[in-house]
């Protein structure tokens, strides 16, 4: 199944971007770093990612989650990940992205994050 992203808006100012399907090498990793810069470069910095539908991510998603975190910091946004437990949390754990991008168990959770509310306690 290829990557679906949707586009909805939380109070005050989170873009959140819900992504269904696979996470992997080809032209989506890369629409979804532009979709990312574009938000950026128009003022949206708070990020939210659901991934909670996501199927599957690849080293070249990875690479993508971690370019994201990237932008989004160096132009002061916040990003957290929403990710449920499973094959995608575990995968991101493994390779270590939860020490340079912040996850949360819920869109809801991750949103009060953003909103700078407390960190969300790392789960193994």
């Amino acid at each position: 199944m290829p990557l679906e992203i949707k586009e909805s808006r939380l109070e005050p100012d989170i873009t959140v971007l819900h992504l269904s399907g696979r996470l992997e090498l080809g032209s989506d990793s890369q629409r979804l770093e532009e979709l990312v810069a574009w938000l950026v470069g128009d003022g949206r910095l708070g990020v939210l990612l659901d991934l909670t539908q996501l199927e599957y991510i690849d080293s070249a998603g990875l690479g993508a989650l971690a370019m994201i975190g990237g932008q989004v910091k160096h132009s002061g946004g916040r990003l957290v990940l929403a990710v449920r437990e499973g094959r995608v949390k575990t995968v991101l754990q493994f390779a270590r992205l939860n020490e340079i991008i912040t996850l949360a168990e819920t869109v809801e959770q991750a949103a009060r994050l953003i909103s700078g509310g407390p960190k969300a306690p790392e789960t193994a």
